[in-house]
């Protein structure tokens, strides 16, 4: 075994291009940990790895989109849906304008990744509503992830305080 690596700990994987690049390698077990409770002898992530998924999480739960990025996503997005409709040029800016402020809202992957899942999932062309309850969901995994991490590294802490007891 690893003398770096605490017993029980997982392996700590490559990296991957992206943002949340540890974070992507490691979430399906940070969302095990975040849905359910660890058992005592549950192997865990090292506490480096947990670290720097932390800092990862807290970049991309922070931040916003920059008007002309939010205002180019909302553009492409109302130009998916091609259909003709009755709006006159000022509803369909209005409605550009309408999503280009939510979109700002939010860091600027979450605007990008909601207008992706909302052109791949949505018929017709969505309302600003559909778009913000994208993003929503986009930002409640990043912080059930970060739930992940906080029960992870309280179960290390526990081990620790555990084997200090024993060592006694």
């Amino acid at each position: 075994m690893n003398a770096s690596r605490p017993a029980g700990a997982l392996p700590m994987i490559a990296k991957s291009a992206g943002s949340l690049s540890v974070t992507s390698w490691h979430e399906p077990v940070l969302l095990e940990a975040a849905r359910a409770p660890l058992a005592p002898n549950a192997p865990l992530l090292p506490l480096e790895t947990l670290a720097q998924v932390r800092a990862e999480l807290e970049v991309a739960l922070t931040g916003y989109t920059p008007e002309p990025q939010a205002g180019r996503i909302a553009f492409t997005l109302n130009a998916a849906y091609p259909q003709r409709d009755q709006r006159s040029a000022p509803e369909v800016k209005a409605y550009v304008v309408a999503l280009t402020d939510e979109l700002a809202r939010f860091p600027a992957d979450v605007a990008e990744e909601s207008a992706r899942t909302v052109r791949r999932t949505v018929e017709f062309r969505p309302s600003v509503a559909e778009l913000v309850k994208a993003a929503e969901a986009i930002m409640a995994r990043r912080r059930l992830l970060l739930i992940g991490v906080d029960r992870m590294e309280r179960a290390h802490t526990a081990r620790a305080t555990r084997e200090a007891g024993r060592a006694a």
